[in-house]
């Protein structure tokens, strides 16, 4: 019994699960539809927002519902307060859902009213409430500044009202400030629904004129608002001050000829909207070939008068502050209060500067080659040496001056010297032909360009030239035929011929330039020496005697005197008759002596002596040839 009642349970529980809707449900010719069948998306709306509104259709007949009629009212059925009408298909036994979004959402109870119908079966109405939640909104209530009267460059407020015009509180928010080019943001505090706070910040006026800025609220989005359009604009109008500027342009003058300046830097200045005495710093600016700013000193000046005053300027620029500039042309700035020192605020600085260019001209520089060049670099005292200097002109434009130097420790007078001129980019040769002195030494030359007092010459280090050469005093000799001397070993005169085997003593004198020393050896032709002989000189034009005792030999004698240095002096030569003496001539084969006689018969003994011998030993080599015969061929004997 019971399994029965649980049974029939299910099966209702069933057939309520296939019912499409409920059964409250309207009906417009079997398409239903209800309040149950309206779904609205977002489920808790807020103000400002918008939610979609979807409503299920039911086709309950067996067939298709075609252009089933349906409609939606925002707070009443009105024409005024239609949202949306159409048509739509629906299959049999089907259901079919349409949408619309409502936007613009206000705080409070509202009502959305659908109606539909199906092949004028009658239109069948209901409602859906939805409550729609409040935002807080934030406004710029007011927006002011003060002073009312502002110059450019004044420090001014900006005073806003911020207003929570919403139904919730709004936390702590940003707000930015954009007025010409300046851009701020400030601090916001949180505010009460309904309530307003004032936010006061100072900035700097701008230049003189007319300005809407604005302010924008929640600048982060950090407040959640009804409505979210939170730029509001105000206007402020600037009143212009004093200001200093250029006139005109600004010029550059230099003398003709002039390569080192100075430039004369000129210009104008006119004061605006002033009164009184304005001292007005000022700066010219130069970049070196980096790009930075060459140092150059500040200079002041004086403007006075009424409102347009007026006033001449000039700076002169020296060489010795664009000495380092290469040559080219440069641009020049004059530059009012170039860092913000002066005594008052200007209603602009962007015309503060003025430039023009100027032209700076290399200054010829005259580099001598360092080193002086000899024909050559030892020479013997009182020789000729010819010294060469390259000189070359670097500049632009020729260059006139003289090439004075040192030769010996004597400096030739600057006046007595030629004038040199050389063309831009070319190089001159210098050359002279200088005796050297006598002595041994290093003779020293030095070499100075010196430009004409109408030339240039940028930098006079590279001007100067050095060179020396080796000078040796070579020690000179010469003969004095008419001093030689030849003596006997009694000291006598030497008679002619002279007498082989006896001893002879010759000497002659020599002249000398310089100093030093020198050895003469003294032999005859075969090489045989008879003596060495030192000589010293130690002072110029001393007379030396060189003397050799050698010994005669026949047919003649030849004696030689030589130098050790062939630089010194040539070979002294002589040859004399000589003739044997009466001891060195050989006696006749009679008068032989007893020991020339021995020695040869000893000789005579020794040879026979070798000739038996050979008889011997060849003998007994033929015998025994004999021999070796006989034992091949016995039959051969005899």
């Amino acid at each position: 019994m019971a399994r029965s009642v649980l049974t029939g349970i299910v099966l209702a529980m069933l057939i309520l699960s296939v019912m499409p809707l409920s059964v409250n449900a309207e009906d417009s010719g079997g398409v239903q539809a209800s309040q149950s069948t309206v779904a609205i998306s977002p489920s808790s709306p807020v103000e400002g927002g918008s939610i979609t509104i979807t409503l299920t259709l039911y086709n309950s007949n067996n067939f298709e519902a075609e252009d089933v009629i349906y409609k939606f009212y925002w707070n009443g059925i009105s024409s005024s307060q239609l949202i949306s009408a159409n048509t739509v298909d629906i299959a049999a036994e089907s259901t079919a859902d349409v949408q619309i979004v409502k936007s613009g959402l206000t705080v409070g109870e509202h009502k959305v009213w659908v109606a539909f119908e199906y092949a004028g079966a009658g239109e069948q109405i209901f409602f859906s409430e939805i409550i729609v939640s409040g935002l807080a909104d934030l406004e710029a209530t007011s927006i002011s500044t003060s002073p009312v009267d502002v110059q450019s460059g004044d420090s001014m407020m900006i005073s806003t009202e911020v207003s929570n015009t919403g139904s919730q509180d709004a936390d702590a928010s940003r707000m930015q400030i954009n007025l010409d080019s300046q851009s701020e943001i400030v601090n916001v505090p949180s505010i009460l629904a309904g309530e307003s706070a004032w936010v006061n910040h100072t900035i700097t006026a701008p230049s003189s004129g007319t300005y809407d800025f604005t302010v924008t609220l929640d600048l982060d989005d950090a407040v959640i608002e009804a409505d979210e359009e939170n730029t509001f604009t105000s206007s402020i109008t600037v009143n212009p001050r004093m200001d200093i500027a250029h006139l005109g342009e600004l010029s550059v003058d230099v003398e003709d000829g002039e390569l080192q300046g100075p430039w004369t830097i000129s210009g104008t200045m006119i004061r605006t909207s002033g009164e009184g005495v304005s001292e007005v710093p000022m700066r010219i600016e130069v970049k070196d070939d980096n790009g930075v700013n060459i140092p150059l000193p500040t200079f002041y000046v004086n403007i006075s008068g009424g409102e347009n005053a007026q006033q001449a300027w000039s700076f002169d620029l020296l060489y010795s502050h664009v000495s380092g500039l290469s040559a080219g042309n440069h641009q020049i700035t004059a530059v009012i209060d170039p860092y913000s020192t002066a005594s008052f605020t200007q209603e602009s600085t962007d015309n503060d500067r003025i430039s023009t260019y100027f032209d700076k001209y290399d200054i010829p520089d005259v580099s001598v080659d360092p080193f002086a060049v000899p024909s050559r670099n030892t020479v013997n005292s009182g020789s000729n040496v010819d010294w060469t200097v390259a000189i070359t002109n670097t500049g632009d434009i020729e260059v006139k001056g003289k090439l004075v130097y040192t030769w010996e420790g004597q400096t030739v007078d600057e006046n007595s010297q030629p004038i040199i001129t050389i063309q831009a980019g070319d190089t001159y040769i210098w050359q002279n032909t200088l005796a050297t002195e006598s002595g041994s030494h290093i003779a020293e030359f030095e070499a100075q360009w010196v430009p004409l007092s109408s030339s240039y010459d940028e930098n006079s280090l590279n001007s100067y030239a050095n060179g020396s050469v080796e000078v040796n005093a070579q020690l000179r000799l010469s003969w004095s035929m008419t001093s030689m001397e030849l003596t006997d070993s009694n000291q006598e005169p030497a008679v002619f011929p002279l007498m082989a085997g006896d001893e002879y003593t010759v000497s002659i004198k020599l002249s000398s330039q310089e100093t030093g020393d020198v050895t003469y050896s003294c032999e005859n032709e075969l090489g045989e020496v008879f003596g060495t002989i030192p000589i010293q000189v130690s002072t110029g034009g001393q007379i030396v005697t060189v003397e050799c005792t050698f010994t005669a030999s026949a047919p003649y004698t030849n004696i030689n005197l030589i130098p050790n240095e062939t630089m010194v002096s040539s070979t002294q030569t002589w040859n004399w008759d000589s003739k044997e003496s009466s001891n060195n001539v050989a006696d006749d084969a009679g008068s032989m002596t007893f020991q020339t006689a021995g020695m040869i018969a000893v000789i005579c003994v020794i040879l026979i002596a070798i000739l038996i011998a050979a008889v011997i030993l060849t003998r007994e080599v033929e015998e025994e040839v004999e021999r070796d015969i006989f034992d091949y061929c016995p039959a051969c004997d005899g």
